[in-house]
């Protein structure tokens, strides 16, 4: 009987172990939402959107944190730590309404790098055809969505910094993007 009852409590255990919700953070899963439409938009955020509009969105969500970038405020999504992808989201402004917004990955495992280059790759064919390939950074993609707009993936490798923000000491960054400005197309 007491075999049983240990059998029977370790399979219980392994049973709840497996039914347990996994919180781990999946940055393919946000690839994947970020591109599901074709950056017309991405977490709320869409070329001609009112600054002021992103910073209030972003504010009240509790697992992205806001620091000043160079554009404006960059938010950073929370992880443990011990993650292999820090995301960052940024956008650039002009008079107070955002004509350009990223999503950055930034890792040190080039193949994780490849992974988001493809992921994104293959869902932005899906929704707006074959791309462009440019020849930015390691590999870059873009299709052209307007006159003067763009939507962009592209893959670097980043030389070390000595600032010290969170992206800094990745060695891969993967951009995710769209712009609409008719000075720089």
């Amino acid at each position: 009987m007491r075999i049983l009852s240990a059998k029977f409590i370790i399979s219980m255990l392994l049973i709840g172990a497996f039914y347990l919700p996994i919180n781990a953070y999946n940055y393919l899963d946000d690839v994947e939402n970020v591109t599901a439409n074709g950056m017309s938009s991405a977490y709320t955020i869409y070329t001609g959107m009112p600054y002021a509009d992103y910073v209030t969105n972003f504010s009240k969500l509790s697992n992205w944190t806001g620091v000043q970038g160079s554009f404006g405020i960059e938010y950073y999504k929370n992880n443990d730590g011990n993650e292999p992808v820090v995301e960052k989201v940024s956008v650039i402004k002009e008079n107070d309404t955002i004509y350009t917004f990223d999503i950055h990955f930034f890792t040190d495992d080039y193949n994780v790098a490849r992974d988001i280059l493809k992921k994104a790759t293959a869902n932005l064919t899906n929704k707006l055809g074959y791309p462009q390939y440019k020849k930015l950074g390691l590999e870059s993609y873009q299709w052209p969505t307007g006159q003067h707009s763009r939507v962009f993936v592209s893959v670097y490798q980043q030389k070390p910094s000595r600032t010290r923000s969170a992206d800094s000491k990745y060695k891969y960054h993967v951009i995710i993007g769209n712009v609409y400005d008719m000075f720089v197309l």
